[in-house]
């Protein structure tokens, strides 16, 4: 199996002697080596896009092109870590929204599918992950302590919001946190995180407006209290198996 090789620019691919793709032009070899770079797509889908691309007018592979390089322009925002074309974001320069609240999530993409609910009109922070011990994704590469120092300097703050998907990451981010945020914010401050029924990545806008209202049974007070839920809801989460880390 023949394996990819790069120019210094990461960008121009180089076929193998022998590779199927050998008779294409240049600039297709290019544009498939890039697009192949993408998560998720192989050299077969990489080559089918760029096939694709080519049935573009010059005027829209133009707008395409400068759509991609305008990313470069975007930058981290400098309070709450999600992308941004300034150093401060839209959202942490509005003064209107509630500044009592504060989402944390795993990555920059999760807030707008908060957003599109029109629920939630609190601040926001971008975790930068989730934990991953097995896989090498301790603590330290996150923004934990950027977290606390931010909580620390915002007096205002009295609940936060842990929006973490149900899976075995999600849930044990949420305890780390929950740990955290009893002994380094007020004792005003709750946490709450999303109910095990809809991941944030792939949940609906009417699923994410359900689950940013309070739940009981996922309720959880700075002290490490919970909230029991109703006898019902205890029997349904036993049954589905995927009963909320407490």
């Amino acid at each position: 199996m023949h394996s990819r090789t790069w120019d210094c620019n990461f960008l121009t691919f180089v076929p193998p002697p022998g590779n199927s793709m050998r008779n294409f032009p240049t600039p297709i070899h290019n544009a498939t080596a890039a697009l192949g770079r993408l998560p998720g797509v192989g050299p077969k889908t990489a080559l089918r896009y760029a096939f694709s691309l080519l049935r573009f007018s010059k005027l829209e592979l133009a707008s395409i092109g400068r759509a991609i390089t305008e990313l470069s322009n975007i930058t981290m925002c400098s309070i709450c870590f999600t992308f941004a074309e300034r150093d401060i974001c839209d959202i942490c320069q509005d003064s209107t929204r509630d500044q009592t609240k504060l989402c944390i999530v795993s990555e920059a993409r999760d807030i707008s599918t908060i957003e599109a609910t029109s629920v939630y009109k609190g601040r926001y922070f971008v975790l930068g992950g989730t934990l991953n011990p097995i896989d090498g994704r301790p603590p330290d590469p996150l923004n934990v302590k950027p977290l606390l120092d931010f909580l620390k300097n915002s007096p205002l703050i009295t609940e936060c919001i842990l929006a973490f998907s149900p899976d075995i990451h999600g849930e044990t981010t949420i305890m780390y946190l929950q740990r955290h945020l009893a002994s380094s914010t007020p004792s005003t401050t709750r946490s709450r995180k999303m109910p095990a029924t809809s991941p944030i990545p792939t949940t609906t806008t009417r699923s994410a407006e359900k689950n940013l209202m309070k739940n009981p049974r996922s309720h959880t007070s700075a002290h490490g209290t919970t909230t029991p839920g109703t006898a019902r809801g205890r029997r349904r989460t036993a049954i589905g198996g995927r009963s909320p880390i407490r």
